[in-house]
């Protein structure tokens, strides 16, 4: 009898083990993301504005504040019509148009590619490429 309530100890014990072992792993998961959100969404958003400013033909700068700066004064959004979102790309004055971004999404072997595709102010030539995700 001593031999069964060993096994079974040993096995409740395995058991507990496995759950403390997984309770805070997921735990130091959690916090992590909890505090790393704000950072990840900041980049996201970076890295498309990004990819809206090189496809624009603009040279897109290291420093993620004058990213953020070209695109707050030179970008307008467009709301999606249905066919694709597009961005007005302005000079940095303002009044004349620069070029024109459009996002397009497609099927890829893993998922779907977003790329942010550029045209300029006549829609005759492509000023650039830039693949999102």
């Amino acid at each position: 009898m001593s031999n069964g309530t060993s096994r079974f100890k040993a096995r409740l014990f395995m058991v507990v083990f496995m759950f403390l072992v997984t309770f805070v792993c997921i735990s130091v998961v959690s916090a992590i993301h909890l505090q790393s959100r704000e950072r990840v969404e900041r980049n996201e958003s970076l890295y498309l504005k990004r990819g809206i400013m090189a496809a624009a033909g603009v040279d897109v700068p290291r420093d993620g504040d004058l990213v953020l700066a070209w695109y707050d004064a030179c970008v307008t959004p467009v709301p999606d019509t249905g066919q694709a979102q597009w961005y007005d790309i302005r000079e940095p004055e303002g009044r004349t148009r620069r070029a024109v971004v459009f996002l397009r999404e497609g099927a890829g072997l893993w998922g779907t590619i977003r790329a942010a595709v550029g045209m300029d102010r006549d829609l005759q030539r492509f000023t650039g490429i830039a693949f999102i995700a």
